[in-house]
């Protein structure tokens, strides 16, 4: 066998293997996009396509607690916020109109991680962009990053490969010494880069950042959405105003009681229901106030 021959059986065997991985990944999005994971493009729920001329879509950015760890992704605050719009802008006599919740949240980021998110989703086209940043003295988990934005792939081209998770958790749940083997392997072929946690924060006013970003790439309006365990205190929040509101999720008693968290921490889809009941409104009042100003 001659060394050219040997050279190309590497390469196309090279990208049998790439073809597999990849084929096996978009199995395993296929499997948890709609309990635990993310779907290809690093977002929850189906993918979504072109904007329709009737459609109106909800975002909701942050990190652990906007994420929805330990539910699906139709039991999370966007998609109760959704249908509670829905029901009230498709209501007899009305333009029929198409509601989409959008959880573009991520688990392990950081509040100064927000805007450049945000701005990284603005071709999802959301009318409304809500900010539910996570409570303070949250602790965060480097190894818990859902997507993996230390990712080669991910950073180039958008994909978020999901399998090496998949394995690494199943090899925990089972024990298997086989299984984490693979894990360690296919987190290697995905070269990572720099761990986002060594990453300065680009301005000392993470929440104020989030905010300019999500002003940027919402078409109606935007919404700062408090956690419960949020203090009182205005200082250091962006001012309101037409296209601004903050919701406060303290002020409904009922967002402090443990029974609307899955571990302490996380809301279970109880509190992401409840949560919806207070920024559903608001969503309304910015959409009508959009459309007013349309006209």
């Amino acid at each position: 066998m001659t060394r050219s021959l040997a050279l190309a059986i590497a390469v196309q065997a090279a990208m049998v293997a790439a073809i597999g991985l990849v084929v096996l990944d978009m199995r395993a999005h296929n499997r948890v996009e709609r309990l635990g994971g993310v779907n290809v493009w690093g977002y929850r729920g189906l993918e979504l396509g072109a904007k329709r001329t009737n459609e109106i879509r909800i975002a909701v950015f942050g990190g652990d607690l906007a994420f929805g760890w330990g539910v699906a992704s139709d039991e999370t605050m966007a998609s109760y916020v959704a249908r509670l719009v829905s029901i009230e802008m498709n209501r007899s006599g009305r333009r029929s109109r198409l509601i989409t919740p959008i959880v573009a949240a991520a688990r392990g980021m950081r509040a100064d991680e927000y805007g450049g998110w945000i701005r990284h989703f603005r071709g999802l086209q959301p009318d409304i962009v809500c900010v539910l940043p996570d409570e303070p003295g949250h602790a965060l988990d480097s190894e818990r990053f859902l997507p993996d934005r230390r990712s080669v792939v991910f950073a180039a081209s958008g994909y978020a490969p999901i399998l090496p998770l998949v394995v690494r958790e199943k090899s925990a749940v089972t024990h298997s010494a086989l299984l984490g083997a693979a894990a360690r392997l296919l987190t290697a072929a995905d070269v990572q880069v720099a761990d986002a946690a060594d990453a300065p924060a680009d301005r000392p006013d993470p929440i104020g950042a989030a905010i300019a970003a999500a002003r940027q790439v919402a078409t109606t309006g935007v919404l700062l959405v408090l956690p419960p365990r949020w203090a009182d205190a205005t200082s250091g929040l962006p001012a309101e105003d037409r296209g601004m509101r903050i919701v406060r999720l303290a002020g409904d008693a009922r967002m402090l009681s443990p029974e609307l968290r899955l571990d302490g921490y996380h809301f279970s889809a109880g509190g992401h229901s409840r949560a919806a009941d207070t920024v559903a409104p608001i969503v309304l009042e910015q959409l009508r106030t959009g459309e007013g100003a349309a006209r």
